[in-house]
């Protein structure tokens, strides 16, 4: 059996407690004010891999996420400039028609 402390942001951590069958927050204050928060939990070799597979498969999802995101971002900044183009020849055309 594995015995595990996981620390990190409270954020990513929830990512992870949604993964995990028995895993709790804990949250710690230090003396100098700090806060952190981790994760205590016992498994074995077999679900600690089984677990980290599913954590990576999670990261590679948000990862695709964020590459379609920016996929779209650049294509509505081309679509924009098009229109903008688009007016601008618009608007010299009717200035050069006067």
């Amino acid at each position: 059996m594995l015995k595990i402390r996981i620390s990190g942001t409270q954020e990513e951590l929830e990512k992870i407690v949604e993964l995990m069958d028995d895993a709790e927050i804990v949250k710690f204050k230090h003396k100098k004010g700090k806060t952190t928060y981790a994760i205590d939990t016992i498994m074995t070799v077999e679900e600690f891999l089984k677990q980290n597979e599913s954590i990576r498969a999670l990261n590679e999802q948000e990862s695709e996420a964020e590459i379609e995101k920016q996929i779209q971002y650049e294509k509505n900044i081309k679509t924009i400039n098009q229109e903008l183009t688009d007016l601008l020849d618009v608007i010299n055309d009717s200035d050069s028609s006067d």
